[in-house]
């Protein structure tokens, strides 16, 4: 019937897991546990773990320009660094990069308040901000650096790409507007309210940017 998930193979060879584990990576919207991935394709957690960390060796091994990265508990595809230069270069010469009003917001609640959550992020936002975290990340912006004591959840810090973006050498140079944004306590009393699982729902208004890329 049209809609009905496939179900995953009773066996699945090593290339075909691997095959599977890439396909999956490049969809995934922050670092997944080996255990989701495990589930997905029916496999023991341990085999799933053990083919990730393979297949992370051996992009490393051979200089890959894509790195597979444990980060917290999670895995995820990642440009490699030495060729930060390229993906720049590239961006140069699409023109100018635009950023969307979402964008915006979320870099800049993670400029003033990292090391930040998606959670936090969410809840200064009111609205699911899944989607814009991807791409900001992937335009190396904002990257993973850790977890939170605690919760275990990934936080986010602004990249050196984004100083370079804004021409300024630290984000001590940003306006002082600190004062404008909830503190930690207000984000926790945000994140218990029953009414923002109902906000994250709601698309903020179509608002564009743009950032020249230099």
């Amino acid at each position: 019937m049209t809609g009905e998930l496939e179900p995953p193979p009773q066996e699945l060879a090593d290339d075909a897991l691997r095959a599977a584990l890439e396909a999956m990576l490049l969809v995934v919207s922050a670092p997944a546990p080996a255990q989701d991935f495990a589930e997905a394709v029916g496999q023991p957690v341990a085999r799933v773990d053990a083919a990730l960390r393979a297949l992370a060796d051996e992009l490393a091994s051979r200089e890959s320009g894509i790195e597979l990265r444990e980060v917290g508990d999670g895995w995820r595809f990642y440009t490699s660094g030495p060729q930060s230069w390229a993906v720049r270069a590239f961006l140069r010469e699409q023109g100018r990069v635009k950023l969307s009003g979402a964008a915006l917001e979320t870099l800049a609640i993670a400029a003033y308040r990292q090391p930040v959550t998606r959670s936090q992020i969410n809840a200064i936002r009111g609205v699911d901000s899944d989607g814009v975290l991807r791409s900001l990340v992937a335009r190396e912006l904002l990257a993973p650096t850790g977890t939170e004591p605690g919760t275990g959840a990934i936080v986010y810090e602004t990249t050196d790409g984004l100083l370079e973006q804004l021409g300024i050498a630290s984000l001590a140079e940003l306006p002082d507007i600190e004062p404008l944004l909830p503190g930690p306590e207000s984000v926790e009393e945000i994140l218990t309210d029953p009414r923002l699982e109902m906000a994250q729902s709601i698309e903020p208004a179509p608002l564009v940017w743009n950032v020249d890329v230099e």
